[in-house]
Order: structure tokens, then sequence, then C-alpha cells
């Protein structure tokens, strides 16, 4: 009689998620303001201009952050500067520190992207960077096949976070947006979100906790494990 082998079953294939968390890439995975506000003090210090966070709030919170110096520049009385070159030195210094050692993702985005797996949900990300940069990105974060995840709304120099992108995000990931949560940083991603038919999770940072974020489902005060819990519980209960 011949001898019996042992065999392991292969593990049943996961399901597929049907439900999706998508967040704001620069501005809730990563830091991305208070990066570019970084970059912009440090830069704008050797042309003597001082900027503050009231002067960055007011002229620069949305990408492209450059198209405010125009405005900034003239409330610091040197329109005589080079905005050109401003602008291009500025815009390469928020591109090397998101793409290098600087930009490192919070605690809150690493906890949801390895939670989400197990509760069948999937993790996109809308960015405002040109798409080969958002890739890049959103591949520091360990997701696989980050091109498959990520969703640009630039076109050009424009940037908008409205409803088509994210519902262009919603079918890359193959999951309508009534299944979907969009975890944003500020009012304009928020309304884009709700304007695409899906629910709305608002973590302000420090430039935006004063904006009006009427109409989303959920305001918490910082993305950290325990938010990547929050929102995951708001999907099963919810969608």
């Amino acid at each position: 009689m011949g001898k019996k082998h042992n065999t392991v079953s292969p593990p049943p294939p996961a399901e597929p998620a049907d439900r999706a968390i998508l967040v704001e890439l620069e501005n809730v995975a990563f830091p991305g303001r208070q990066i570019t506000f970084d970059v912009m003090r440090s830069v704008l210090s050797e042309k003597d201009v001082a900027l503050t966070p009231l002067l960055y709030t007011r002229y620069c919170l949305y990408p492209p952050v450059t198209r405010g110096l125009t405005p900034l520049l003239k409330a610091a009385g040197r329109q005589r500067l080079s905005e050109s070159k401003l602008a291009a030195e500025i815009s390469e210094g928020i591109r090397h520190c998101l793409l290098n050692a600087a930009g490192k993702p919070g605690d809150g985005i690493a906890a949801l992207l390895r939670e989400a797996p197990q509760r069948h949900v999937a993790v996109g990300a809308l960015s405002s960077l040109n798409r080969a940069d958002a890739v890049a990105l959103a591949g520091k974060l360990g997701l696989s096949e980050p091109d498959a995840r990520v969703e640009s709304c630039r076109t050009g120099e424009a940037v908008d976070p409205d409803g088509d992108a994210w519902l262009a995000l919603c079918k890359r990931l193959h999951i309508p947006p009534t299944q979907c949560l969009a975890a944003v940083s500020s009012a304009a991603a928020a309304r884009g979100a709700l304007a695409a038919g899906m629910s709305c999770a608002v973590i302000p940072d420090t430039f935006t906790e004063f904006q009006d974020f009427a109409g989303a489902d959920l305001l918490v005060d910082a993305f950290t494990p325990e938010t990547a819990g929050t929102l995951l519980d708001f999907l099963d209960e919810r969608l």
C-alpha cells in the first residue's frame, strides 16, 4: 500500500471588495498642507517675505498654491519679485518633499490599509498631483498596484476635486459611489464627494478647521489608528 502524503488545501480566494474608502492623497494620507506651508515659508523668507499661517490660508490654501503668489506678494509689498522663478522653486520644493523623506504617511492611513482588506473594503486616493507623481506618492503607502487605486484631479495647471474627479476614482476601483466613503480635509473636496453621491468624513488640518463642512456625515479631529476603525465601522453600519 502506497504511502499517503498529507496535503494542505489552498486558502479560499479572498472576497472582492464591495465598498471603498477614498482619501485625499496629499492632505489626508500625508501632511501635505504643512509640507507646502513649510516649503513656501522657507523659499519666501529668502526674499524677505514672511509667510504666516493667515496669509497662507488666505491666498495659497488650494493647489496649485502658486496661483496665489500675485495677491500674496502684493499684500507683502514685494510685487517686483519674479513670480515665475518663485513659482517654479516652490513647486519643485513641494514635489521633492512629498516624494522623498519629508513626505511620510501618518499612522491613521497605515492602520486603514492594514484593516480595510479584512472587511472587504478597498482604499483609493484622489490626488492634486499629476498622474505620474500621484502614483509614485501612492506607492509610498504600500498600496498594491497603486496605479489602479489613484486618480488625479489635475488637468494641466487646473486642479479641481469636483464630483467628476471622485466618480472617476470610483470607476477605477469598480465600486459605485453609493458604496464609498470619502475622507477629505477641505470644504472643496467635501462638496465634490457629496456631489458625486458618496458619504463624506472630514478630517480637517490646522489650515482648514475653520471651514464650513455642512452635509458631511462625520467630522473627526485627526487621522489616527482609532479614526481608521471609525471609518470602517461607519461603512459596516451605513453602507
